[in-house]
């Protein structure tokens, strides 16, 4: 080919390759990008905080990663006490995951034909969110609603929680199940790589990467079930005078924590009520003197910084693969102290959200790595016809171009790292009968061994009783918000 008609090829080339670059310094995973973010939010900067999630926000918006900044933004502004935004917020979060969940799963070959093989990278789909999601959405506005007393907003909140939760195993298979079917649809259709799954699952980076995940997903309840919700949807029915549906929530639970003694109390208690017989490992256990619906003091301890996904990668003779697993943070709270009216009660953990993310993550991770390998498939078939005919027209415009389609699949090998990040790591719950000044206090038990510092909640004059609702995200300090009714 002479100089003259060459010149083309070449200059295709050189701007294929410069727009290459450009774009690929745009795919940095999610959890990357959220450091800043993390970091102002534990430190209690509230002001950042606020700015980067608004900005976060606004740049998502038209996009895959909308639904996650939305359930961010939601989370902050509950735990700030502005209740009403959160709710609007998560209005909008829960119409999107419901538009989701409406939709057909789309495919690795459904993305390539919307927008373009360059893009085939897990985080041009959108996130979808989990089923823990669809979980704790309702259950953060039944108690935003219970602060702005709105008893009926409250129920209704309760009532999508449960559904959410008993629809949470067959949404996850129904999820599995159009995923692995898409795949196979592909594999058909030619997109074979020459890399199997148990290949990547057998090395010894995969396996140290997923062993503590593993681990943590055994701890779990089950099919993303949750206990904090199943807690609060027995008090909706305790509000409701509904003992015969707040046994069975009651029973769920002690079946699930079985030696927890404030659960065992509150089944008792229940039990009783209803005139049904005790187990023969209840009969020595007092119930509660207190009317569990409206005698109480609840408390909620969402303690430290829930898990988030970290990209790992994994280098192949031919390639290297990129994927996302668990990364989980230590809190400085063991636990609080709730003492009042001559009660104490110590907070338990009624519910691992580590557990529960790690749990779904791990049963999708084996489908999320076929994809993976499917997305290479195609991503190599395309850079092999792009360098075949770019060499055949020019030789130095194929170098280039094999410089540049390599350098995109090092690149665009990136993990899908979205995630709901501003949750605790946990729930622990505790309880004691609403004191007769309507004052308790708190003491925060550090994992030092030492107590941090005490504090007072006073509770309204009237009240008989409430949801007391504390976070504490990592920086040893704890706040709350009081849910009287």
């Amino acid at each position: 080919m002479s100089g003259k008609s060459a010149a083309p090829v070449l200059l295709l080339c050189l701007t294929g390759l410069s727009l290459l670059l450009g774009a690929c310094s745009t795919v940095v995973d999610s959890h990357t990008q959220k450091t800043s973010l993390l970091a102002s939010w534990q430190a209690g900067r509230e002001a950042e905080t606020e700015r980067l999630l608004r900005n976060g926000l606004k740049h998502a918006e038209g996009s895959g990663d909308e639904l996650m900044w939305l359930l961010e933004n939601g989370i902050f502004e509950f735990n700030r006490g502005n209740l009403k935004e959160s709710v609007r917020i998560f209005d909008r979060a829960d119409r999107m995951m419901k538009e989701y969940d409406e939709r057909p799963v789309i495919s690795v070959r459904d993305a390539s034909s919307e927008v373009g093989s360059a893009l085939l990278n897990p985080n041009v789909l959108p996130y979808k969110g989990y089923t823990r999601d669809r979980i704790l959405v309702p259950f953060y506005q039944a108690l935003a609603w219970l602060g702005l007393h709105r008893e009926k907003a409250f129920q209704v909140e309760l009532q999508r929680m449960r559904n959410a939760q008993e629809s949470a195993s067959a949404r996850q298979a129904r999820e599995l199940a159009a995923e692995q079917k898409h795949l196979a649809d592909e594999q058909k259709q030619g997109a074979g790589s020459g890399i199997s799954e148990n290949r990547i699952r057998s090395h010894p980076n995969y396996r140290a990467a997923v062993r503590s995940m593993e681990e943590k997903a055994r701890k779990a309840y089950g099919n993303s079930w949750n206990p904090a919700a199943l807690f609060l949807s027995g008090i909706g029915y305790l509000r409701r005078g509904d003992w015969e549906n707040a046994r069975i929530d009651f029973e769920r639970l002690y079946r699930a924590l079985p030696n927890e003694p404030f659960l065992q109390r509150c089944y008792v208690t229940v039990l009783r009520k209803t005139g049904r017989p005790l187990p023969d490992a209840l009969r020595e256990v007092r119930p509660l003197t207190a009317d569990l619906g409206r005698g109480m003091v609840y408390v909620i301890f969402a303690n430290g910084r829930g898990a988030a996904f970290r990209q790992i990668r994994i280098n192949l003779i031919v390639t290297g693969f990129a994927f996302p697993v668990c990364e989980y943070y230590p809190s400085p709270f063991r636990g609080l102290e709730i003492s009042g009216g001559g009660e104490r009660a110590v907070t338990f953990q009624l519910a691992d959200l580590d557990a529960i993310l790690s749990q779904e993550h791990t049963a999708l991770l084996p489908v999320r790595i076929a994809r993976i390998i499917v997305s290479y498939a195609v991503k190599e078939a395309a850079s092999a016809t792009a360098v075949a005919l770019a060499w055949n027209a020019d030789p130095l415009a194929g170098i280039l171009t094999l410089a540049g389609t390599s350098l995109y699949k090092q690149l665009f090998n990136t993990a899908d790292t979205r995630n709901w990040e501003l949750l605790p790591k946990e729930f622990q719950f505790a309880g004691i009968p609403m004191p007769e000044d309507r004052t308790v206090r708190i003491v925060p038990l550090l994992t030092a061994g030492r107590p941090g510092n005490a504090f007072r909640v006073v509770f309204s004059p009237g009240c008989t009783s409430a949801i007391l609702y504390l976070s504490a995200p990592g920086n040893g300090a704890v706040r709350y918000q009081k849910f009287e009714f």
